[in-house]
Order: C-alpha cells, then structure tokens, then sequence
C-alpha cells in the first residue's frame, strides 16, 4: 500500500478535462465534484440553524413558521448521534449546459468512518474507485488496483455532518411512498459552495432544496437533493442542475469499517 503523506485523491484526474466542466478529486480535503454521491459540498455540513421564519435560502424552505414535531426530534437524534450507522446509496446527475456526468455511490457510515464504492461516467469513460476514511487516514483504490492511503480529507462525505438540534428542518406532513407511510422532511441549507472548474464562470444558484423521508421513528428512508442554477461557460449562458436521489438502509444496525487488507 502506497503513502506519500499527501491527502488521498478518491479519483486521480478531472473527470471532464476536455470539456472543463467539473473536476473529480479529493485535494487537500476539498471535495470538487458537485454530487450527492461526494456529498460534502452539497448539503453536508451545509446546513441552516435559527429560526423557520429566517430560513429561506433560495426557496427552499417554507414561509412561516416551523412547528415543533417529535419525528423531526427522533431523526435529528439518530444520524447526529457520535455512534449513528446507516448503508446509503445515490444515483446523482450534474449537468451543465449539455454535458451530463453521473456519479453512483454506496456507502456505509459508522460514527465518523465510512466505506463503499463510488462510479463516474462521463462523455470520456467511467471510473470506479473504492474508498475507506478512517480518520485520520484515508484509503482508496481506482479500478481494482492497488490501495493508496494518506490524510483523510478534511471534508467528509457525510450527508448530515453538521446537522444538530438546531438545524432548520420543516415536517410537511405524512406521505406514502412505494407503499410506506413516512413523514417528508425537508432543510434548510446554506449557499451552496459547489465547485466547477475555471470554465463555468459566474455560477448563480436559484434553487436548492434537500428533502427527507423518514418512518415514524425517525430513521431516514428516502433522500432527493436538487439544485438549479445559472452559469456561463466559454462565455455563452448554460443552465446548471444537479439532482440526487438517495436511498438509505441499516440505520442503527452494527456496522463495521476496517482499514483494506493488501
């Protein structure tokens, strides 16, 4: 196993580098591709706290104010716990203008460690990488080959780092969904700071909403991230979405993450 003391890159190159649209790798802990499958800079540790009457970033929460709810209580008490676990797994699309990347990621969390597998497919081919983050140290290997370790990023790919008791969350109401009855959540967030790479210029985001499904013990079920957005790329407009849809499974149950054998 390689170490070279830098910080591990999950992915070793842009993964658009003719088109310049977003780059994929973990540098000194900043987490540049823009998905729920690296969730950091997304909604991880994005998250708005005070008052639902001031929580309103760009349309994503309702007017009004927020009335307290025992399953918002149970969930944020779950995943913000020191010793939570949960699987999840997402499926994201960035596009911009009309180039499109898709990221899928299965991940397994247990406190602040973390394991699973993430796959990018772009115009150019599609990478598929394995990753172990035990801080401090990070472990990760592309296509099979062998396993690299370094710093762990100081980002993590966590999608409710940050998320305590005050953290903004509205409870819309009892839904059913593929046949379940949960109750849909939904957080306010801080500006997003996705990062594009120099090509996509004067990003300006018009919407952001991350929203949550969750059983009546406040386990999450079901996640969906979107984000719209304005941007110029080559100096022509392009529209820029992303949106992540998220499946989460095993919250509570034992879960282990060890460092990679070889």
């Amino acid at each position: 196993m390689t170490r070279d003391g830098r910080p591990v890159r999950f992915f070793g190159r842009p993964i658009m580098p003719r088109l310049g649209v977003i780059q994929s790798s973990i540098i000194a802990g900043v987490v540049l591709v823009a998905a729920a499958g690296l969730f950091a800079l997304v909604f991880g540790d994005r998250f708005r706290t005070g008052s639902g009457a001031e929580a309103t970033p760009v349309g994503s929460m309702p007017q009004g104010s927020l009335p307290s709810s025992p399953v918002v209580g149970a969930f944020v008490a779950l995943v913000s716990a020191p010793d939570r676990t949960f699987h999840v797994e997402s499926r994201t699309v960035v596009t911009v203008g009309g180039e499109v990347v898709t990221v899928v990621s299965a991940l397994d969390f247990a406190g602040p460690a973390y394991a699973g597998t993430l796959d990018v497919t772009t115009s150019a081919r599609p990478t598929h990488s394995d990753i172990v983050v035990i801080p401090p140290v990070a472990y990760s290997r592309e296509s099979g080959g062998p396993w690299r370790d370094g710093d762990a990023p100081q980002r993590s790919l966590d999608p409710f780092l940050g998320l305590t008791a005050g953290t903004v969350i509205a409870d819309l109401g009892a839904e059913v969904v593929d046949g379940r009855p949960l109750r849909h959540l939904r957080l306010a967030l801080l500006p997003v700071d996705t990062t594009f790479a120099p090509a996509v210029k004067d990003v300006v985001h018009t919407w952001t909403v991350f929203e949550l499904w969750v059983d009546a013990s406040g386990k999450p079920v079901r996640g969906l991230f979107t984000l719209d957005a304005r941007a110029r790329k080559d100096d022509k407009p392009v529209p820029v979405s992303i949106r992540s849809d998220l499946s989460f499974s095993r919250v509570g149950e034992p879960l282990v993450i060890a460092p990679p054998e070889g």
